[in-house]
């Protein structure tokens, strides 16, 4: 069997290259020195320890993560931002944020009978009229006809990335692989050196179908392992030798950027072949919905770099439309925080964290386990 190998061009790596873009911002990022430990890292994503900086109770948090959901503009949601602002600890840059949003938020309740046009592929109707019933922004669509609709939202012209990008680029940003030999599985041929560019992977390959079995063994060199035992049982008889394959030495992180179906497969072949101790990621696109909580248990030991509502929820990717109206939900977002002019610069989205920059706004997901 022959294996589809892409040598990959090693650039300069820039460790603080996120710290960087949210720098340019009011919110800031903090990286944590020191020793990788994997139990450390293997959570999700959450806003109120990107964003702010003050210290802040579970409830307090809890609430945080909420209200910066802009999908909510209830009394309620007021009272508990003005409780938060009374605080006499606040540093400024939360003060600053949360002050923002207050005032965003009485933009949204000042325009709800304002009408945000917006446009929408005629094949996703129903969900963004679903989507539109739960948010409290009024819409009016116009829904055309799309030659694919799913890849109208997952690359939707609000985002810097599409969605498949971001999910790459979060693993590529990820502490879980600074300093290790990575190598990618990926069942997709086009642009492979430059779609995984920022992960400056040692090696690329490609599966076209090829048995699991054999095409684990073959990246892992455990074949070769067993040819040289072979030489060595010729040389060594009538002594009986007892060994055990060993794979390659130079590879601690398997990444698969392929989808369930196909992980199913590899992922036990590659344990059969004696790669139990390496670290497996997984980019979103394995993430279809539909998939049942039996498909997720067997995930347990695997990061995913996914959505933020599906890292710390798996169960809700059940839904036959879960992750399309999670990024229907963001787009929508997105699009009255444009049309009403507003001031907040960091949303906590469905997909991700979001942060409006320029033109675009770039979407930062959790790399952890599933809490399952």
């Amino acid at each position: 069997m022959h294996l589809k190998k892409y040598n990959t061009i090693k650039f300069a790596t820039n460790a603080l290259i996120l710290g960087i873009l949210l720098g340019c911002s009011s919110g800031q990022l903090t990286f944590n020195a020191g020793p990788i430990n994997k139990n450390d890292i293997s959570s999700p994503t959450y806003f109120s320890n990107t964003f702010l900086n003050s210290n802040y109770s579970a409830s307090e948090k809890e609430f945080i993560e909420k209200i910066f959901m802009l999908d909510d503009v209830s009394d309620e949601m007021i009272s508990g931002l003005e409780t938060i602002l009374l605080r006499a600890n606040l540093t400024n840059n939360d003060r600053a944020r949360f002050a923002t949003l207050k005032t965003d938020i009485f933009k949204i309740k000042e325009n709800l009978d304002l009408k945000i046009e917006i446009s929408a592929p005629i094949e996703l109707k129903e969900l963004y009229i679903e989507s539109i019933f739960r948010l409290p922004y009024n819409f009016e669509i116009t829904f055309e006809e799309h030659e694919d609709s799913l890849e109208f939202i997952q690359n939707n012209k609000n985002f810097c990335n599409s969605f498949a990008m971001d999910s790459i680029n979060a693993i590529a940003k990820s502490d879980l692989i600074r300093h290790q030999e990575t190598i990618i599985i990926s069942d997709n041929n086009q642009n492979m050196n430059s779609m995984y560019q920022e992960i400056k992977a040692d090696l690329i390959f490609l599966y076209e179908g090829q048995d699991p079995q054999s095409f684990a063994s073959q990246i892992l060199l455990v074949d070769a392992s067993d040819e040289r035992s072979k030489k060595i049982e010729r040389l060594a008889t009538p002594a009986r030798i007892q060994f055990i394959p060993r794979i390659r030495q130079d590879v601690n992180i398997l990444i698969f950027d392929t989808d369930h179906d196909i992980q199913k497969k590899l992922i036990p072949a590659f344990k059969y072949n004696f790669a139990n101790k390496l670290t497996y990621i997984s980019t979103s696109k394995a993430l279809g919905s539909g998939l049942n909580k039996g498909e997720l248990i067997d995930n347990e030991d695997i990061f995913f770099s996914g959505p933020n509502f599906f890292i710390k929820e798996p169960l809700k990717l059940a839904g036959e439309n879960s992750l399309i109206e999670a990024i229907i939900n963001d787009i929508l977002v997105l699009e009255t925080i444009k049309n009403l002019n507003l001031k907040t610069s960091a949303v906590n989205g469905k997909t991700g964290i979001l942060l409006l920059e320029g033109g675009c706004t770039k979407r930062f997901m959790s790399v952890s386990k599933l809490n399952t």
